[in-house]
């Protein structure tokens, strides 16, 4: 059973190691298909400056195109190679190493490749690969399915930047050799002596390295313009920058050229064709090709140079670095604090607006909290002010219960002492309780006042019948005839009166309705007092 699962878990092991397998195949013969390649054919080795600067800027147009690319690079070496027969071997060399490979285009650098790939391309190309040239100097170059960007070496443009430096009368010498790319960047210039004369320009195209050594020492108080030094008579071959050293070596003038790639090397600078702009313009031609576009459409440029300064250079040659000379580019431009921390220092200005945005924030949030505390603060007041007032409000009320008590119990002492006095029957307590009972509601209102703030409507007592009122004035002075009590007293006392009210000692002389105290009164009194003639009192004094 254990075997048996091992041979199962082997067998789905390798299914799914040939899926793996099927499924990146097709996804790269998928990639393979959509992918478009370039061919770049140099005329130079890798490590030369132009070539280097030719293909990074060609890289750096092609990246914006969003395409499957794949760039292929070969170098002819043709400054190091010149044997018969290396160009046929060259093609067949291509030839072998591409014939697994569709090339969408070739992309050829400088005069040598360009004119390779002119006599060879039957042997390594199909038909209708387009050819895109650039650096090429023979600007009458026209071939079917060539397209490109002339270079146009601008020593008019560094002669006027010079001018514009130096003065207009400033001696100026041309030094290059007699290669062929020199040959076809000064042919043009040797056609107008007549300007050369004008501008003060010596000529010198040797290979010669005595020569030239010898006319610099004599050329006094003017300026050099150096283009090329790649090899001399003996055959020796030189970098660009090799032959750019060779030449500072033999004078301390400032030297001028129109290749951007010299600068950095000691060179002021010049009317310079950059990889920039050669890059951009050959890059916008591959790309118009790779997305269909007929190379019958398409026609030829020349690059444009621009003018560029070196800082450095300048400011050891003692030129100034102040005035814009030509609307020219100044590089290697010392970098100051601002300049060399600029990312460091927006990023601390972003952090202290941040900052002070936060700050103005919660001052705004501080301020609206004192608002509100203010505003809390002025009603606690408020509340505070209307609690004392409602405090002295109770207190005066509290005043007048204990007057109110005071004048009751002064009431009752009264009461006794008139029982004392009139000889009144047991049922005189009666008398008291209801006399109370009415002191206590007057009482409980004017609690009920202290506490709840309540005014107290004046009600006026119900008048009591005429006939209840007369029969009660006989009787007491029928009654009481024999009576040592004294019918004022028992007036006060009982509080009756002809509109039935009674005074309490309180100022404001609130009403209260007594009817029921004077008929028990009158029911009290009756069958008690013995009869004598008295006279009636209708007013309670004062």
């Amino acid at each position: 059973m254990i075997k048996q699962k091992t041979a199962f878990n082997r067998l789905l092991s390798l299914v799914l190691a040939l899926c793996l397998i099927m499924i990146s195949s097709c996804l790269s013969m998928a990639s393979s298909e959509g992918r478009k390649n370039i061919l770049i054919v140099n005329s130079y080795d890798a490590e030369n400056p132009w070539t280097q600067s030719e293909e990074q800027g060609i890289k750096e147009g092609l990246q914006s195109s969003g395409d499957n690319i794949m760039i292929f690079h070969e170098y002819m070496d043709a400054k190091h190679l010149h044997e018969k027969g290396y160009e046929d071997a060259f093609s067949k060399y291509l030839k072998e190493k591409y014939r697994h490979l569709q090339i969408s285009v070739v992309v050829t650098t400088d005069d040598y490749a360009t004119l390779f790939v002119k006599n060879h391309r039957q042997s390594f190309l199909a038909e209708d690969v387009p050819v895109v040239f650039c650096g090429v100097n023979d600007l009458q170059f026209e071939e079917p399915q060539f397209v490109g960007v002339y270079e146009s070496v601008d020593i008019q443009g560094t002669v006027a930047l010079i001018q514009s430096i130096h003065g207009d009368q400033v001696p100026i010498m041309l030094v290059t050799d007699q290669s062929l790319s020199s040959v076809s960047i000064t042919k043009t210039l040797l056609d107008n002596e007549d300007w050369m004369k004008e501008q003060q320009i010596t000529f010198i195209s040797e290979n010669d390295e005595i020569f030239i050594k010898k006319n610099l020492n004599n050329f006094k108080n003017g300026v050099v313009i150096f283009l090329l030094f790649n090899e001399d008579e003996k055959g020796n071959s030189y970098t660009y920058f090799e032959g750019l050293h060779m030449i500072r070596s033999f004078t301390d003038l400032p030297i001028y050229s129109v290749w951007d790639f010299y600068l950095g090397q000691g060179v002021v600078g010049g009317s310079m064709i950059t990889k920039e702009v050669m890059g951009e313009e050959v890059s916008n031609l591959i790309k118009r090709l790779l997305v269909g576009e007929s190379i019958s459409a398409l026609a030829s440029k020349t690059t444009e140079a621009r003018n560029v300064l070196d800082y450095d250079v300048m400011t050891h040659y003692g030129l100034s670095t102040d005035s814009n000379f030509g609307k020219a580019e100044i590089v290697n431009v010392p970098k100051t604090f601002w300049s060399e921390n600029y990312a460091v220092l927006m990023l601390f200005a972003g952090m202290i607006f941040i900052f002070v945005i936060l700050i103005l924030l919660l001052i705004n949030s501080a301020r609206q909290k004192n608002k509100y505390y203010q505003m809390v603060g002025e009603h606690k007041m408020e509340i505070m002010n209307n609690s004392q007032k409602l405090g002295r409000k109770v207190e005066e009320l509290q005043t007048q219960i204990k007057d109110l008590n005071q004048q009751n119990d002064n009431m009752i002492f009264r009461l006794l002492e008139y029982r004392k006095r009139a000889g009144l029957s047991e049922r005189l307590p009666f008398i008291l309780h209801e006399i109370n009972a009415s002191l206590s509601t007057i009482h409980s209102k004017l609690s009920y006042l202290g506490t709840h703030s309540v005014h107290i409507e004046r009600n006026e007592a119900a008048m009591e019948p005429l006939k209840q009122y007369e029969e009660l004035r006989e009787v007491l002075t029928d009654s009481i005839s024999n009576c040592d009590l004294d019918l004022n007293h028992i007036v006060q006392l009982v509080g009756a009166t002809k509109t039935c009210f009674s005074d309490l000692g309180i100022e404001d002389h609130r009403n209260y309705k007594i009817k029921g105290f004077v008929d028990s009164f009158w029911m009290m009194l009756k069958p008690t007092m013995k009869k004598k003639k008295v006279s009636f009192v209708s007013k309670i004094p004062e």
